[in-house]
């Protein structure tokens, strides 16, 4: 999708749980300004914010990612009966060897089913595995019951055949949310709060504005503060392995990350700035204007109007990077830039 504020200013990228708090917040205070068009914004921010954390917590669960969803179940269900019925195979085929009917039965089957062992078919993506796993009970049914009953095999049979059914029915989720859903979702929410700030900032630009315009962007500038602060204290927790916040000073604020989004996407610059599924989140923290070709840098406003000076070409931090320097690095606001004259 199609970034159209890229070129003029950069806003954090939120996960679902902040940009929902950001709406609300903003919702709580709007009513006071009598602007049906921030209402507006700030409510489809809210039913975005929504939307993209139901899709991304359904598609976890659905594939098992982190945690213990139905098909993660019913997986692991098929796992141990697939491994089983290979192992019992193996032992009659090295019981019975292949001068038996039962060993070249044995034989036969280990060929048409698992010709690789149990984990080339354990192994696979949920949605292969289960094709796999039609494919070995339709070979099975054909074999003759009382010869599988003779293998000891009968009874995986059996439970192949009462789990397809359900491992089909709890892949249909993931199925239907697909990668490509899960990163419109994102994008969809995060031009809203593109959206949403933009306006804030267009409509109350005037100086005798400034006051309610920081007010209206204080949760924003809210969610970056204890992004930087989080992102810091991991970052002292890698490099040194201590707690990463032994003197207390961030104890109140990690505490309240737990209330909200504390596992959720870190914030990152640009559509293609994280990977859809199975990344920490969305991200690192940049605020990095996007000029046109041979535009020089120009001076930023910050997200509450005040100038945060030049912005030299050498010094902008890369894509999806943390800003280099000293003590505060990283925390920069949302930074508005407007056109080179």
């Amino acid at each position: 999708m199609s970034d159209p504020y890229s070129r003029y200013f950069a806003v954090n990228r939120l996960s679902p749980g902040r940009a929902a708090l950001v709406a609300k917040q903003i919702l709580r205070m709007a009513d006071r300004f009598g602007e049906a068009m921030l209402i507006d914004l700030a409510t489809r921010l809210l039913e975005r914010a929504e939307h993209y954390g139901r899709m991304s917590h359904y598609r976890r669960g659905q594939s098992g990612r982190r945690g213990e969803g139905s098909a993660y179940k019913v997986d692991k269900r098929v796992d141990r009966n697939i491994k089983g019925y290979t192992e019992q195979l193996e032992t009659v085929i090295a019981d019975y060897g292949d001068e038996h009917p039962l060993g070249q039965a044995a034989i036969a089957l280990r060929q048409d089913t698992v010709p690789e062992g149990h984990y080339a078919v354990t192994s696979l993506p949920y949605e292969d595995e289960v094709l796999v796993v039609e494919a070995i009970v339709e070979r099975l049914q054909r074999e003759d019951r009382a010869t599988l009953a003779e293998m000891n095999v009968l009874y995986y049979l059996t439970r192949l055949e009462q789990l397809v059914p359900l491992y089909v029915e709890a892949l249909e989720v993931r199925r239907i949310i697909t990668s490509g859903d899960i990163k419109t979702a994102r994008e969809e929410m995060h031009r809203a709060l593109c959206d949403l700030v933009g306006f804030i900032c267009a409509r109350f630009s005037a100086p005798v504005d400034a006051e309610t315009r920081d007010d209206l962007l204080a949760p924003v500038d809210d969610q970056q503060d204890r992004i930087s602060a989080l992102m810091r204290a991991r970052r002292l927790a890698g490099q040194t392995g201590a707690t990463p916040d032994e003197d207390g000073e961030l104890d109140e604020l990690l505490a309240a990350e737990g209330e909200m989004d504390a596992a959720g996407d870190v914030p990152g610059v640009g559509p293609d700035a994280a990977p859809d599924d199975g990344a920490p989140g969305d991200g690192a923290p940049a605020a990095e204007a996007a000029g046109g070709e041979g535009n020089a840098p120009a001076e930023g406003v910050g997200a509450g109007g005040a100038p945060v000076g030049d912005q030299p070409a050498e010094a902008a931090p890369a894509e999806g990077q943390p800003a280099q320097g000293g003590e505060g690095a990283g925390e920069d606001p949302v930074v508005l830039r407007p056109l080179p004259r």
